[in-house]
């Protein structure tokens, strides 16, 4: 439940949010069959390759399959 990368484009997501998300979802295996998380007004879009979770973190109104192939596409990227 570490955070390894952290790339913050705009600051409207605190590090608060992100341990918390971390404790709920990452460190909870159990809970990981929704890709899309609302947790205090947050909204996490996140997949899972095997033990790494990619996740896209925003309070905005924002597409989420756009988002969700930007993750896919850094996967593909990263292998």
């Amino acid at each position: 439940g570490e955070i390894l990368i952290w790339r913050a484009y705009k600051d409207n997501v605190s590090r608060e949010n992100w341990q918390t998300f971390c404790n709920l979802v990452v460190a909870a295996k159990e809970s990981r069959d929704k890709p899309v998380q609302s947790i205090d007004g947050c909204h996490f879009i996140y997949t899972v390759v095997g033990d790494i979770v990619l996740v896209a973190a925003t309070k905005d109104n924002v597409n989420v399959m756009l988002v969700l192939k930007l993750l896919f596409k850094m996967i593909e990227l990263f292998k």
